[in-house]
């Protein structure tokens, strides 16, 4: 194994390395917090939807069907 030889640029740059995987291990959990929000508030709003008369969705220019191919493309 060779030893490289320690320099001022090469210690900068595994610092900058450290604090960069450390930055975004910690933000992590907050980033899946996040989704987790996401999720819960769209199925919230499909639920709202879902359970409004066909008068009210056509009053602002939606239909079941529109729902349904929407909610269809979210879950992937």
């Amino acid at each position: 194994m060779t030893m490289r030889p320690i320099t001022a640029e090469g210690s900068f740059r595994e610092a900058q390395h450290l604090h960069r995987f450390a930055s975004r291990t910690a933000a992590l959990p907050y980033r899946v917090l996040l989704a987790l929000a996401r999720y819960i508030r769209t199925r919230r709003d499909y639920a709202a939807l879902g359970e409004m008369q066909d008068y009210l969705l056509a009053d602002i220019g939606l239909t079941r069907l529109e729902i349904s191919r929407v909610q269809k493309r979210h879950r992937g």
